[in-house]
């Protein structure tokens, strides 16, 4: 035996049991009724309740702080917790944590029996003092042993556990909510506080709290619209899902989650008039002014064209699922064919609409200008002659750009002789070919079409707002487009003026007259007005307005021309492609920041290297690292192996230092290992692992795409007129316009004035004189009503389709969970109740208890007829459940295919022998 003072004594010591005399407090009385109350004896505590005295405190806890109440819940003895709930010594401060367990296992009967009883409700009062308290406590018990953070409430969990019926009890008849998060960076005193309390904890129960929130079950039955409120809560977690890094995979399993939801209760629409009413969402903010403006259009178009909204809502909060769910695009396409011959046109008959679009362009334009509210222009109103007339004008106009491109419509200089003396005084050339000074008929008509280009997307900002205009990608690459190519036209504009005034100056009337100047100027004046005449570019400086115009056409004509991507979605073949090159462009971003910060280091190792050398005759052009410039382009074109070996960059001319050319040749090797072997690779791989992700879910994408193309073309945002017919205003707009402009000035001269038909008498009501105010409200809200009298009509009418949708839904939820396999979960149940009724039996057919005083010999024959009897019931009951068992478990073998005799004989053994143990 080792000493006292040896090392693995003292070791010994402190490893003591964490457990150790946790329940010597605990008479012997109360660790029996704990094991009754554990194990289901319902009789036993029924007699200790009935003769208790102060050896027996039933809210007394065992070594893990567990009570006899939460022994009973956690093992569902429901009868030894009506038993519990009924003694009024029951402490009610602790009945949250049965009742979580409770919901948290799903035992519906006991979780409704502790909700309805007292003990609830007088804990639930005292903890009402202080809401925020109840949900973040600022102050938490060090002692205490629950499982559940308290943090953690009956709707919490029942959330978390989507438990219909408990979330339905809980907030239709106890009146309970969950209250949602503050945004993340809310500055609020509250937030702050929190935040600075304990952040970890804070971050958790910001998350618990979504959790709850996110509940289909908890949605369903709280919101008055469940697909609206998934979305929302879909898009706080995506956000959160960016922002809490160490959470994403958290935040993006909810949102996923809100995502399903929406689609399994879009899924339960039967008849395409449910689809419709969800599809269009009488709660869309609208202003009545809006409407008005556009009364005219309205009653023109059918009403499912211009609404939508809840397509619209879901491509905002990008639920691309619900938006590529049948469900939606059956009616997208069906509205989208309207004026198609067919609701299906193939390839060629779209070829041969576009064709005869594109051929008939001005008329078709004519004729809605003329009669934009026939029925001419109700068909031109139509989503498909709207995409087709702007395609067709897009077409057009790179047409027009090829031509120009060609050369097409360019103007000739004329030949002019400068005279003799100006050459003499300036050194200009005797004979100079002319800029030309004026416009071309193309440059005139391009300039008409990014002009109607502009105004189109400055009619979609206005409509659609700024964030939504900027959220889209394709809408900040227009922006970028049209921006260069109004510079570009607006520095020849520019040019054009200049030559103008150049020409001034020389006295140049025209082909063949002589450029004199008038007078004595500095030399550098005459020859700034000459370089704006002479269309020799040799003479023009570098920073020449027209070089820059150039430039910036030939960058703008290479996007409008890659612009055409933005139609491709259009098609099932060519839309996942695009989809494929756009995710292709970020990686692609990425590799480049990784290949910059590589670049970037070797280039500035080999320059340091090698700029304290001369050329050396050696031309700054070739390749090498003495000069900055060589050293960039050598390092850039070696990655396209335009460095050859016989041009070996790092030798030093006229110099032979070995070391300075040994760790020049190490720096270069590396260069082209870390670039072309690793990082090209890395980039191929990335740009493959896109592509593999757009092709598994592919379908999805396309039609996500597709929908948001569709949706551009739906309602007011582009006009009907493509580019550049959108310039001339119709007759119909130019009388809105003036009608407009009368009510704004009528309303700034007299803001009080009422539009009341003239009367010659005093507007009275039962004798009495109406003031004025109260006539314009009386006319506002008169306006009002007309407006969203429709609107509360298609909202009870919403109100009752979704109620059968969620209805539909939730017992669709109620049959999955009836159909589950047995899992290990239920088996535990069937033991728990064999094991009550085991007590129960033994109760029935054992005869009184003799007194602990009594222990005759003769008073012995009973204790044995009872044991033999016990033993028999033990037996039978055996025997019956087993066979129970195993017919349950061959029920539920089909579902998930026929075991083998072997694999369920071993199962019938094994759930036997533990219903064995248990009786």
């Amino acid at each position: 035996m080792a000493p006292k003072n040896h090392p693995h004594r003292k070791r010994a010591s402190h490893n003591r049991n964490l457990f150790l005399n946790a329940d010597a407090r605990l008479t012997d009385r109360e660790r029996r009724f704990l094991d009754a109350a554990e194990y289901g004896d319902t009789p036993t505590v029924r007699r200790e309740l009935l003769d208790k005295g102060d050896d027996l405190n039933i809210n007394r806890t065992d070594y893990m702080g567990r009570s006899a109440l939460t022994l009973a819940v956690g093992n569902e003895h429901f009868e030894v917790v009506e038993c519990l709930l009924a003694d009024p010594t029951l402490d009610a401060s602790r009945i949250n944590e049965p009742l979580l367990i409770a919901i948290s296992k799903g035992h519906e009967r006991i979780a409704e029996a502790i909700l309805n009883h007292r003990v609830y409700t007088e804990w639930k009062a005292s903890k009402a003092e202080n809401l925020e308290d109840m949900s973040f406590p600022t102050k938490i018990d060090e002692d205490d042993m629950s499982p559940f953070p308290p943090e953690v409430t009956p709707i919490i969990m029942a959330c978390h556990k989507n438990e219909v019926d408990i979330i339905y009890r809980l907030v239709h008849e106890k009146g309970e909510h969950i209250t949602r998060p503050h945004d993340y960076f809310c500055p609020c005193s509250t937030c702050e506080t929190r935040r600075k309390a304990d952040a970890f904890r804070f971050s958790r129960w910001r998350l618990m709290m979504y959790r709850a929130l996110a509940s289909p079950a908890y949605i369903s039955l709280s919101s008055s619209d469940p697909i609206r409120s998934a979305f929302e809560i879909g898009g706080e977690t995506r956000k959160l899902a960016e922002i809490e890094k160490e959470l994403k995979n958290e935040y993006t399993t909810l949102f996923k989650q809100c995502e399903q939801y929406a689609v399994d209760l879009l899924d339960q629409c039967r008849t395409l008039d449910e689809i419709n009413t969800v599809l269009n969402e009488p709660w869309e903010d609208r202003k009545p002014e809006d409407h008005e403006d556009g009364e005219e259009e309205a009653v023109d178009i059918d009403e499912d064209m211009l609404l939508l909204p809840r397509i619209k809502l879901a491509i905002r909060y990008e639920q691309k699922r619900f938006v590529s769910h049948p469900n939606c695009q059956q009616p997208l396409y069906d509205l989208w064919y309207t004026t198609a011959p067919t609701s299906r046109p193939t390839f060629i008959m779209k070829v041969i609409m576009f064709i005869v679009v594109t051929a008939m362009l001005p008329l078709l334009m004519l004729g809605y200008w003329v009669a934009p509210t026939s029925k001419f222009g109700l068909f031109m109103r139509r989503p498909l002659m709207k995409f087709s007339l702007f395609a067709a004008s897009y077409f057009i106009f790179l047409a027009f750009l090829v031509l120009s491109s060609a050369g097409v419509g360019q103007i000739e200089g004329a030949n002019i002789t400068v005279s003799t003396s100006v050459v003499s005084q300036y050194g200009l050339p005797q004979y100079v070919k002319l800029r030309p000074d004026t416009t071309s008929w193309l440059e005139i008509t391009l300039m008409l079409f990014v002009a109607g280009f502009v105004m189109m997307k400055c009619r979609l900002l206005w409509f659609t707002g700024w964030q939504a205009f900027s959220r889209e990608k394709w809408n900040v690459y227009d922006t970028i487009m049209s921006v260069l190519l109004v510079t570009h036209y607006a520095i020849e504009v520019a040019t054009h003026i200049k030559t103008a005034e150049a020409e001034s100056f020389f006295n140049i009337t025209g082909a063949g007259s002589v450029a004199t100047v008038q007078g004595t100027f500095d030399a550098s004046i005459v020859s700034v007005h000459y370089r704006f005449i002479d269309s020799n570019r040799g003479a023009w400086l570098g920073t020449d307005p027209k070089l820059i115009s150039e430039c910036l056409f030939a960058i703008g004509c290479t996007m409008a021309f890659c612009r055409v991507f933005v139609n491709f979605p259009i098609s099932e073949e060519l839309g996942p492609l695009q989809i494929s090159l756009g995710r292709m462009m970020g990686d692609i971003i990425r590799f480049i920041i990784i290949f910059i910060v590589i670049f970037v280091g070797f280039w500035m190792g080999l320059f340091n290297l090698y700029n304290y050398y001369e050329l050396k005759g050696r031309p700054i052009e070739s390749f090498g690292f003495i000069d900055w410039y060589q050293a960039f382009r050598t390092l850039f074109w070696s990655l396209f192996g335009m460095v050859e070996l016989d041009q070996d960059p790092t030798t030093v001319p006229g110099v032979s230092h070995e070391i300075v050319e040994r760790v020049g040749w190490l720096l270069f090797g590396l260069y082209n290992v870390a670039s072309i072997i690793v990082l090209l690779n890395m980039l191929i791989a990335m740009m493959n692992k896109s592509y593999e992700h757009i092709t598994a879910d592919a379908d999805v994408e396309w039609k996500f795409s597709r929908a948001k193309l569709y949706m551009l073309y739906f309602g007011k945002g582009i006009s009907v007129a493509p580019f550049p017919f959108n310039l001339v205003p119709t007759p119909s707009g130019i009388y809105r316009g003036f009608k407009w402009l009368r009510q704004k000035c009528k309303k700034r001269r007299n803001p009080s004035a009422v539009d009341i038909r003239a009367t010659s008498e005093t507007p009275t009501l039962n004798g009495t004189i109406i003031p004025i105010k109260a006539l314009v409200k009386w006319r506002h809200q008169a306006q009002l009503n007309n407006v969203f009298s429709r609107s509360r009509v298609r909202e009870s009418k919403y109100t009752t389709v979704m109620r059968r949708l969620v209805t539909r839904y939730i017992f669709k939820l109620q049959k999955d969970k009836e159909n589950d396999e047995i899992n290990e979960g239920e088996l535990e149940e069937i033991k728990q109740d064999i094991s009550s009724l085991r007590f129960d039996l033994l109760d029935q057919y054992q005869p009184s208890r003799p007194s602990t005083s009594d222990s005759g010999p003769g008073k012995t024959s009973g204790g044995s007829d009872a044991a033999v009897m016990a033993q028999l019931i033990r037996k039978d009951m055996a025997k019956m459940v087993r066979t129970q068992v195993t017919e349950a478990l061959q029920g539920a073998s089909p579902r998930g295919g026929p075991p083998n005799q072997a694999q369920k004989a071993r199962e019938d053994s094994t759930h036997g022998s533990d219903i064995a143990v248990v009786v």
